[in-house]
Formats: C-alpha cells, sequence, structure tokens
C-alpha cells in the first residue's frame, strides 16, 4: 500500500510504547519549517493506527463507518495527544490536531490511508479526544474538523453519513452537536476539491459555505486542494502548461478567501514526482528520483535525484510570502471577475502595511489605478511580484509613483501582489480600484462628453491618463456628471480615474 506513514508506536501491535526516532522524514521537514519561522502546525490523522482499525489496516476495506475497533476511540485520542504532547514539550506549538479526514469517502481500496466516518463516529472520538487533551493539559491545542470531502457537505448532503456537518457539530439541537467542548475550535475545516470547476458553481457553493458558517460564529479553513481534473474547467486552456495550473489554483485561493472567507489555505501535497502528464497539478515542488523527468518509483533517490520549484510554488507565494498571520482581510471592490480581475486585499496587524493579491485570466494585460481611503498615514513606497509564465514571484523594480493614484500594470495569466507600506497607522478598511461604475458612451469621440452612472456620486473628481500614466485633464464635479474629452486628443485607449469621498474607480476608454 502506498502513501503510508508510520506510527510512533514502537511495534505496532503493543499499545503505549513509543519510539520518537520513527517518521525521520517527517520529522525533519518539522524541524525545518520551524527553523524558517513557521510558528504553529497541524497534526492531521487520516487514517486510527492499525492496531486500533477493524480489519489491521490503514483502509477501510469493505466497511462503511469507521475503521476502528468501538473499544478503542480513546486509546486512539490518547495517541494523538501523546504524539502532540511530545512535540509541544520539545518547543513545537502545535495548534491543531485534525482527528478525521475527507470521512465521505469510503476509502475501501489498497492505495492510501483513510477511513469513512459518520458524524456520529465523529463526534464520539471529539469527544474522546477533548476530554484526553484536557487530562494532558493542551490548553492551546484544539481540535480542527471535520475536513469534509468537498465544500458542499459542510452545509449540505442531509442524510448521507456525513452531511451538512456545520449544523450537525454547531447546532445544540443537534443530536452530534460537540461546539460546547472546549477543546474544539470554533472553525469549520472543508478541501475546495470538486467543487472548483465553472465560476458559477465556485462562487455559489463557497457564498454558501460563508452564510451557513456565518450563522454560528464560525471561522472557515481550506486545508487541502490540488487540481484534481483537468477538462471543463473555466479557464484552463485545453492545452494547459505549468503557469495556467498554478493560476487556475490561485483563482481558487481567490475564491476561498473572498467567497467562503477562509482564513487559512492549504495545498495538497508540497513534493512529488511528475506522473501522467499532470504536469504540477499535485505539487509545489517537482522531485525527480534519479534525474529522471519522469520517474516510476521514490528508490531512485536514494542513490541521485534533484528538486525543482513548479509556478505553483511562486503563485502560492505570492499569498503566503506576504500575507502573514495576524493580516486580516478588508474590502477591495472592482476586481471580482473570475473569467478576467480578480483581487483581495489584507491588512497588516500594525496598520504598517497594506497586500492586494491580483489574478488576471485574462489573455491580456489589465491596468489598474489604485487608490487607499485613508488621509491619516503616508504612502512610502509600492512593491509589485508577478509569477507568470516569464517571472517567479519576481519583484519588479520598475518605480511606481506614490503620489496620488497608483497606476499599475497586471500582467496577462499572471498573478500579482502589491505592498503599499505607510509611515503610520491607518485607519483603511477599503480598498476600491475598477468596475463599479457605468461609463458611456466608450468609444467616446474626442470632443464629446463622457457620462457616468453610479448611485451616490457625489463629489468627485475625474482624471483622465495615458496607459503610461501621463496625466491629460482633470475635472471636477461636472454639471453633467461625467467628464469632456479633449478636443484635440488622439485616437486610442485611455484610462480614466474617478476619485470620490468613499470610492476610488478606474476604466479603460477608447477615443475615436
Amino acid at each position: 500500500m502506498s502513501r503510508r506513514a508510520e506510527s510512533f508506536l514502537q511495534n505496532i501491535t503493543v499499545d503505549g510504547v513509543y519510539d520518537w526516532t520513527k517518521c525521520a522524514g517527517q520529522q525533519y521537514f518539522l524541524q525545518q519549517a520551524k527553523e524558517y519561522g513557521c510558528e504553529s502546525f497541524v497534526a492531521f490523522s487520516n487514517s486510527p493506527v492499525v492496531l486500533y482499525t477493524k480489519n489491521g489496516q490503514g483502509y477501510s476495506g469493505s466497511s462503511s463507518t469507521a475503521n476502528i475497533q468501538s473499544t478503542k476511540y480513546g486509546n486512539f485520542a490518547d495517541y494523538m495527544t501523546t504524539v502532540v504532547k511530545h512535540f509541544m514539550d520539545e518547543g513545537y506549538n502545535f495548534n491543531y490536531i485534525s482527528p478525521v479526514n475527507e470521512p465521505q469517502w469510503e476509502w475501501n481500496k489498497n492505495e492510501q490511508e483513510g477511513s469513512p466516518w459518520t458524524n456520529a463516529e465523529i463526534k464520539t472520538l471529539v469527544t474522546a479526544l477533548d476530554n484526553s487533551i484536557a487530562s494532558k493539559g493542551l490548553t492551546n491545542t484544539k481540535i480542527l474538523i471535520p475536513e469534509a470531502g468537498q465544500w458542499d457537505y459542510t452545509y449540505g448532503q442531509s442524510g448521507k453519513k456525513a452531511g451538512n456537518q456545520i449544523y450537525e457539530f454547531f447546532d445544540s439541537n443537534s443530536s452530534n452537536y460537540v461546539g460546547d467542548l472546549s477543546s474544539v475550535a470554533p472553525v469549520i475545516a472543508g478541501h475546495s476539491y470538486w467543487k472548483d470547476k465553472t465560476n458559477g458553481n465556485i462562487r455559489s457553493v463557497r457564498q454558501q459555505v460563508k452564510t451557513k458558517a456565518g450563522q454560528y460564529n464560525l471561522g472557515v479553513f481550506q486545508t487541502e486542494w490540488s487540481m484534481m481534473e483537468d477538462s471543463g474547467i473555466d479557464g484552463l486552456p485545453a492545452n494547459y502548461d505549468y503557469i495556467d495550473v498554478a493560476i487556475n489554483m490561485a483563482k481558487i485561493i481567490h475564491s476561498d478567501m473572498a467567497y467562503a472567507n477562509a482564513a487559512s489555505w492549504s495545498f495538497w501535497t508540497s513534493m512529488d514526482m511528475e506522473r501522467w502528464s499532470q504536469k504540477n497539478r499535485f505539487n509545489l515542488v517537482r522531485v525527480r528520483p534519479g534525474n529522471s523527468d519522469y520517474p516510476t518509483t521514490y528508490s531512485q533517490l536514494e542513490t541521485a535525484g534533484a528538486v525543482t520549484a513548479e509556478p505553483t510554488l511562486w503563485a502560492l507565494g505570492n499569498y503566503s510570502l506576504f500575507i502573514r498571520p495576524g493580516y486580516q482581510r478588508i474590502q477591495l471592490t472592482g476586481a471580482d471577475d473570475l473569467a478576467g480581475l480578480m483581487g483581495t486585499a489584507y491588512l497588516a496587524p500594525d496598520h504598517s502595511k497594506i497586500v492586494a493579491v491580483y489574478v488576471n485570466m485574462a489573455n491580456t494585460d489589465n491596468t489598474i489605478i489604485l487608490s487607499v481611503n485613508n488621509p491619516d498615514a503616508t504612502l512610502l513606497s509600492v512593491n509589485k511580484y508577478v509569477t507568470s509564465a516569464n517571472s517567479n514571484l519576481k519583484k519588479d523594480n520598475q518605480p511606481i509613483d506614490v503620489a496620488g493614484n497608483q497606476i499599475v500594470s497586471i500582467p496577462k495569466r499572471s498573478v500579482t501582489t502589491l505592498v503599499y507600506t505607510y509611515d503610520s497607522g491607518t485607519s483603511l478598511f477599503r480598498i476600491a480600484d475598477t468596475h463599479q461604475v457605468s461609463v458611456y458612451p466608450n468609444p467616446v469621440k474626442a470632443g464629446e462628453a463622457l457620462l457616468f452612472s453610479m448611485d451616490s456620486l457625489g463629489d468627485y473628481q475625474a482624471s483622465l491618463y495615458t496607459l503610461n500614466g501621463q496625466l491629460i485633464s482633470n475635472q471636477t464635479n461636472d454639471a453633467n456628471g461625467g467628464i469632456t474629452i479633449p478636443e484635440q486628443l488622439p485616437k486610442g485607449t485611455y484610462l480614466l480615474a474617478i476619485t470620490g469621498n468613499q470610492f476610488s474607480i478606474q476604466r479603460k476608454i477608447v477615443v475615436f
């Protein structure tokens, strides 16, 4: 059976005796993560230890219920807390224990560790785990559930063995309620698999997660995703390349953050071989055992091999390198097109930085004029980092003017991070950019009026720029609610910025 993990039990037939030299590879990466500054960890389980399973295996076989002996729930809970306490004592901060994984699936093939769980069985395990956490004094470690196999099992799929899990675990009227246990985190954890193909479905499913979680004041963690399928996906070319996988991943990150209100996002898996023409759908780092591009076994790593970073790693870095623990997502309006330009923004805990991440699915560059509603702080710098077919999270050294509106090009088929640094604390809670106003007629004839249609336009200033950022004209509170295009302006495409007390938006216009 592949995809197995060692147990820390010294002998898989004897309970309670541990060998802490096991899982050497996992311990190495745990140590490296801590040395590189990772401050918190999650201990997760795919299957009960085989000593406790019904069939003595790490997969369920023919059973559709939990592969654990009815008398071993407490043993399994104590095993997990014993392991976590050991590493906590070694200086590793395990904030969460995730005891079950994708309980909806059968896990009945000799291919990968796993076990199905009914909601009632999850409650039994979580209750035992809560007791074990308390007995070991692990006051800073919480239980993270339920790692749903796809988002709609968190709010729907009632009647199935592991459906409607927000209600089941966090509604006091449910027979499986565990929300009152002190160790249970007020978080719903789910996976973005299988609900990631069409843009309409991507949006609507995640909005339902946010709504349902909000009813119970729950946070949302997206704890596992990779690109399981490669057909019928909006925005993915038929002959997709490695960068296209990365951009599609970034669209899913954006959607989980913007629509499900996810506060955490994880990829499966960090490192693997490339097989079966899957490109980088399942890895951030590519392993080449024996220096072979398409190896068939890991055993060649014992003698030779290489690792290379994939575009998925760099695109994930557009988020993870800059959006650090404690950052808060803030409103960004005007970039919400899953087929074109989309963006989210985040505020640093000390209000000294704003990070905006844009994903451009389009095959053309997109220029934005971005304005921050913040009169109380001075913008010191704007730095831009791009992942595209030609850039691996590369810093763009072209200077960005910090005075007034910042005109920034978002390259085609890219993930672009903008980091705004301020001189002092800021009262900012909103960023606005584009597409929030109707501008007509467009194209417009030189010398004629370009009109705006927007609710509560109020006082505004309209500025016309060349695509290179050169100011052509400024007009304030035109009586017609628009701007007059200069009569001698050459034919071409221009940028229009409209700024008011509570908004700043931009549009491209064509002059003929």
